[in-house]
């Protein structure tokens, strides 16, 4: 068969182009894309400068800085947009698209490294990323975790494509993992790629030689392996000596435990879920578009496409070119790590309990309906492409990829409907967007406190009980997410969770301007937008808290935003010794 290469390049634009269709929407009237953990950004140039210390402040204490999540090559280029550009929905757009492009890229250059049509290429790199469950994942657009979907596939490529060149083979795989070295912040997510690299290495043998030549496998591992740290030392110390032992204090076995019995029970029935790729998504249709879809008699159907197509061409149709050593290896593995997907669910689940108490580290995997899923869903898309390839010359080839596109239209209806990252469901505070548009008192009150030169914390108020604020924002709804005020600054700041309570119960205290100053906090903050949807820590209401701080206290007023002066009693960071000896 001749295939012109201008084939696959239409394919590349027409993905391109349904993309940057999907995502314009949320940028009209200036509003961007933002909520939710890792996506809070607004100025990368900032967070670029927190992030360059060993120690940096986070949540108003500090933490061993994986070097990585604030340094990495992202940020570098996102902070360049920044620059050239002077726009904040411009280089949001940017990451944004990023998310989404960047997996379909790494799968369809595998396709093309396997010699796939054009259309099966499009096909399986599109069933990647609008699968049900990657599409869910990557909503929460937590630029250090998502990438993650792009990296297996990445090294997959670079795998195939330079096998048969050590040098090369070491270049570039070392050259890719660290230009997405940011993902490894994560270290359960650092582990499933690697586990990912281990599949990679013993598919591409095989299928290179036809057969599985082990001592090769180790050889070609061990060069990947030296490549990965060479390429990534830089990092690598931090993470292991510093960052993990710091883990360990703050998140005991115990903790990780009660942790994986809410995640895995938040996603029962999960056998019945494993199969449609849709453990991601929630059971309540009412929660967003996702739920409400794949709740429909429809979505349920057609989502069991692509198993019984595996189950179909592996297990039942007598042919080589399907029925062969390597699918049927790949099907196995696809089976044991659904086993992991499921967690401590039955059946077996104490079989991963055991794991989790005893195994070293593996507590690590205290989310595995996400962590393991995100292995199932690559190993599961390679099976499909080498199933798909090797048809492409059998008869019934072309209906088998009408059935497989009328899948990829029904995952595509979030995408199609302008819901690729849907609004959601809070119940009596009505619904969340992540199309979100900056009050100029937010960024106003930024600007104030970026270009003061002292270093100072600031205390939040009101102390709403949970690390994420709920805020009212775009077209009557409410953002959800990292505080976007407080964490677009230069300065670490004190909330709720970072559990200390003194500074919420003693506000009506009449030495609290001290006791404040004890914990290097030179403002205080009230924005009375943040609403209490995890209720309030101090006993004050906004008024009360006014009034006190009035009596003593200087400020400035921006919007709905209060900035306290507290120079009387500030007292400057004293940094003491790490050795107590």
């Amino acid at each position: 068969m001749n295939i012109k290469p201008n084939q696959y390049i239409f394919f590349l634009i027409l993905y391109i182009v349904l993309l940057a269709l999907a995502l314009a929407p949320y940028y009209i009237n200036n509003t961007i894309i933002l909520g939710m953990e890792g996506d809070y950004v607004l100025d990368f140039s900032a967070h670029l400068s927190k992030f360059t210390f060993m120690w940096f402040p986070v949540y108003g204490v500090g933490l061993q800085n994986m070097s990585p999540s604030g340094t990495g090559l992202n940020i570098l280029l996102l902070c360049l947009i920044e620059k050239l550009t002077g726009s904040i929905p411009i280089t949001n757009f940017v990451l944004i698209f990023s998310i989404y492009f960047f997996p379909f890229l790494a799968m369809y250059l595998v396709c093309k490294a396997i010699k796939a049509t054009p259309f099966t290429s499009f096909a399986i790199a599109l069933f990647y990323v609008f699968n049900p469950f990657v599409l869910y994942y990557l909503t929460c657009i937590n630029q250090w975790n998502v990438f993650g979907v792009t990296v297996m596939p990445m090294f997959l490529w670079v795998i195939l494509k330079y096998y048969h060149s050590n040098f090369k083979l070491f270049f570039f795989f070392g050259l890719i993992s660290a230009c997405f070295s940011f993902t490894y912040s994560n270290p359960p997510i650092l582990v499933i790629i690697h586990i990912s690299v281990v599949f990679s290495m013993v598919m591409v043998s095989y299928y290179r030689n036809k057969k599985f030549i082990l001592l090769e496998i180790l050889k070609k591992y061990s060069i990947v392996i030296v490549s990965f740290i060479a390429f990534n030392l830089w990092w690598i110390l931090n993470l292991f000596v510093g960052a993990v032992a710091t883990a360990k204090e703050i998140y005991s076995a115990s903790w990780a435990h009660s942790w994986l019995n809410t995640t895995v029970s938040g996603h029962r029935p999960i056998l019945a879920r494993m199969f449609s790729i849709t453990t991601m998504i929630g059971i309540n249709p009412s929660w967003d578009f996702f739920t409400w879809w794949y709740s429909t008699m429809l979505a349920r159907l057609i989502t069991l496409v692509p198993i019984f197509m595996i189950i179909y061409f592996v297990l039942m149709v007598k042919s080589k070119k399907t029925r062969n050593s390597l699918n049927l290896a790949i099907f196995s593995t696809l089976l044991l790590v659904l086993f992991f997907v499921k967690g401590n669910a039955s059946p077996f689940g104490f079989i991963y309990d055991l794991m989790f108490k005893h195994l070293p580290f593996f507590y690590i995997f205290k989310s595995p309906v996400e962590k393991f899923g995100l292995l199932y869903i690559f190993i599961l898309s390679v099976l499909l492409l080498l199933i798909m390839n090797g048809i492409k010359a059998h008869k019934y080839y072309k209906p088998i990829l009408c059935i497989f596109t009328v899948y990829l239209i029904v995952c595509s209806v979030p995408v199609l409907t302008g819901n690729i990252i849907p609004d959601y469901n809070l119940g009596s505070l009505g619904y969340g967007s992540r199309k979100y548009k900056d009050k100029n008192g937010y960024r106003q009150f930024r600007e104030s406190v970026n270009k003061d030169n002292f270093q100072y914390r600031i205390f939040s108020l009101p102390g709403v009980g949970n690390y994420q604020v709920c805020l009212p924002n775009y077209n009557g709804k409410k953002y959800t997410g990292l505080d976007p005020v407080l964490m677009n600054t230069n300065k670490p700041f004190i909330a709720p969770y970072n559990g200390i309570g003194v500074l919420y119960n003693n506000i009506s205290s009449a030495k609290y301007a001290k006791l404040l100053g004890i914990y290097n906090i030179g403002k205080i903050m009230i924005n009375e937008d943040l609403i209490p949807w995890f209720g309030i820590m101090e006993k004050e209401s906004i008024p009360e808290l006014k009034t006190i701080f009035d009596k003593s206290m200087a400020s400035k007023k921006w919007e709905n935003i209060t900035l306290y002066n507290n120079e009387d009693y500030f007292l400057p960071r004293i940094y003491t010794s790490g050795n107590s000896n």
